[in-house]
């Protein structure tokens, strides 16, 4: 099973309105319909059984040039990495986090808890700041790999 999230691309190139939607998980062959004139950038990848970053919004190329370092540690549940852009920007990680999982909230919420929001379904999404051109981020996870099969969303769901 793939997982695919999808930016659109018009003829004057990528737009701050570009609309990004994830497309949900697909067996098989994907078709879309676009308009004249456009194009569409995917980001397709394997499923891995749980949380996993899909993509960004930082770049065309989704995570190729701005994640530096993504490891998942089973032993404390954490997704980690690093992440590299100018000084003062920001940008989103979505996250696919599978049947099973849960994102874990520290109460009162600190700023790391703070900036994940639930998107709709299995995604998430992580705001980063950058304050320096490297940014170290963590997610802890609660549960396990031991939930139902992932679905397909009934719809696409628009970032």
């Amino acid at each position: 099973m793939l997982l695919a999230s999808v930016r659109t691309v018009g003829a004057d190139g990528p737009r701050r309105d570009a609309r990004e939607q994830f497309l949900g998980i697909h067996r098989g062959r994907l078709t879309l319909t676009m308009p004249p004139q456009t194009s569409r950038v995917l980001s397709i990848r394997r499923l891995t059984g749980r949380p996993q970053v899909i993509g960004t919004n930082m770049h065309v190329l989704q995570g190729h040039h701005e994640i530096t370092r993504l490891a998942w540690d089973d032993k404390t549940g954490r997704l980690s990495g690093r992440c590299r852009r100018a000084t003062g920007m920001s940008g989103s990680l979505y996250l696919y986090v599978p049947p099973g999982y849960r994102p874990h909230f520290d109460f009162p919420l600190g700023p790391g808890s703070a900036r994940l929001t639930h998107v709709g379904g299995n995604l998430w999404k992580q705001e980063l700041e950058f304050q320096e051109n490297k940014l170290e981020w963590s997610i802890p996870f609660d549960g396990s790999a031991s939930g139902p099969a992932p679905t397909a969303p009934a719809e696409p769901i628009t970032l």
